[in-house]
């Protein structure tokens, strides 16, 4: 038991010696800083896999529906939830679905606006889209 001890004894000291030469704890802190900087990274390649994965979702399903009229409600409600992915202010943006004929209406940021009328234009289901959207900034 007593080896145990002192053998724990040296182990914790040589470590605290380790770290309080400065030089060491310098080279112990970049590592750490490099350790945690490279996680970041895998975390967000790891969300954008994620993030890539649920378009492609989304896009099959849009293609398996593609052939088919979609009632103006699931129109409705398909251009709203494209519409919360997009744009910053959506629930600002009224949408009106007439047959397939979608008109959208209210504020939108300037650097949102050509690429939700672009989605929304290649959506199944949808035969034309209305712009009277209100672009600002």
């Amino acid at each position: 038991m007593k080896t145990r001890l002192m053998l724990a004894g040296t182990l914790v000291g040589a470590g605290v010696a380790y770290l309080l030469n400065s030089n060491r704890r310098d080279s112990f802190r970049n590592t750490v800083e490099q350790i945690q900087r490279e996680g970041a990274d895998v975390l967000d390649e790891a969300a954008q896999t994620v993030v890539d994965k649920a378009k492609d979702a989304a896009y099959e399903v849009k293609e398996r529906i593609g052939g088919h009229d979609l009632t103006d409600d699931v129109l409705l409600s398909l251009v709203n939830a494209e519409m919360e992915r997009m744009v910053s202010n959506a629930s600002q943006i009224e949408v009106k679905v007439r047959d397939g004929h979608v008109v959208i209406s209210g504020p939108i940021l300037s650097s949102e606006a050509d690429e939700l009328v672009r989605r929304l234009e290649e959506m199944p289901g949808v035969k034309s889209v209305d712009n009277r959207l209100r672009v600002y900034g």
